[in-house]
């Protein structure tokens, strides 16, 4: 691998005096002992396994090999649902890892501390990799017990994405590395979203007005107030009865609305596509659940809808029998 023509490109700081650019960022460096830093949001819907991570690791220490790396170490953290932290010193103490735990990941904490001299630099330069990677399926496990609110909000924090960010002094290592990181996550499998359902999620808080004032206004309808007014209202005593009728027909009307476009609303935004970070066994068994949960979720939106249409029909037959 090349860096370029960056690192031995001269810099002049006087007539008479020039320096390559690592010297310039070493000099920078140690005057206001500031670094850089670079960040990127993962934030698709990732499959992560084990095996994945493996290949991510093997990624970080080609990168540091190419670079002749001086020192290499890395601390990575795994946080379960039930609030158990663990943490290891190196890769290959992760790699013994518990996989018969079973207690979900929540998120996944991976950091590299890396000590290098890049090519026309004088000293070594540090460089700090930091990873989380968020399961969606372990928030969803936590919620019962760590978490209240409203269900848009579950929803929010259910995409909380993963991030990666890099502090360093020299760009051109830098950037490889984020490179090398960048190429791991394009190469991981990732959940499909629905166009549809997005769409949907997007306009659900909308979904009680909706249903409210659609089945109130097809029990209206269906009444044939504005049609019949003339025949209906003869006298002042054959109002009241159709006037009280129709104010509490409307009413119960407007609650039914209310509570199916409230049952739709909140099937709706539970169904979320599936992002994990699988790692033992409780991993496993959260991901079925998590299946069985957006089928069953999917179900009782269309089962809302049919319920809606239901109401409005029986709502309409009565309004015949009784008017």
């Amino acid at each position: 691998m090349s860096q370029g023509g960056v690192d031995r490109e001269l810099v002049s700081v006087t007539d008479s005096t020039q320096i390559t650019f690592h010297q310039l960022q070493d000099i920078y460096n140690a005057l206001t002992g500031k670094t850089e830093k670079i960040t990127k949001t993962l934030d698709k819907s990732y499959l992560v396994r084990i095996e994945d991570l493996a290949q991510l690791h093997a990624r970080i220490s080609q990168c540091c090999d190419s670079y002749g790396a001086k020192i290499k170490n890395e601390n990575i953290s795994v946080i379960h649902v039930n609030g158990l932290r663990e943490t290891f010193s190196s890769y290959d103490r992760f790699c013994l890892y518990n996989k018969s735990n079973v207690s979900p990941v929540e998120n996944l904490h991976m950091q590299y501390n890396i000590i290098l001299i890049p090519s026309g630099a004088s000293k070594p330069i540090q460089y700090k990799i930091n990873m989380v990677l968020v399961s969606r399926v372990g928030l969803a496990e936590k919620r019962p017990v760590g978490m209240v609110g409203p269900l848009n909000l579950f929803s929010i924090l259910g995409r909380m994405p993963g991030q990666v960010s890099i502090e360093f002094v020299d760009y051109a290592a830098a950037r490889h590395f984020l490179t090398q990181i960048e190429e791991w996550y394009d190469s991981l499998n990732f959940s499909a979203e629905n166009r549809v359902v997005n769409f949907i999620q997007s306009i659900s808080h909308w979904m009680r007005e909706v249903f409210s004032v659609s089945t109130l206004a097809f029990t209206v309808i269906s009444f044939g107030f504005l049609a019949n007014v003339n025949s209906i209202f003869d006298s002042v005593q054959s109002v009241i009865e159709p006037i009280s009728a129709m104010v509490f027909i409307g009413a119960l009307a407007w609650l039914v609305g209310s509570i199916i476009g409230r049952l739709l609303e909140s099937s709706i935004d539970r169904i979320q596509p599936i992002s994990y970070v699988c790692l033992n066994r409780g991993d496993e068994k959260a991901i079925e659940r998590w299946k069985r949960k957006n089928w069953r979720f999917g179900l009782m939106s269309i089962v809302s809808v049919l319920v809606a249409f239901s109401v409005n029909m029986v709502a309409a037959f009565v309004f015949r029998e009784w008017f």
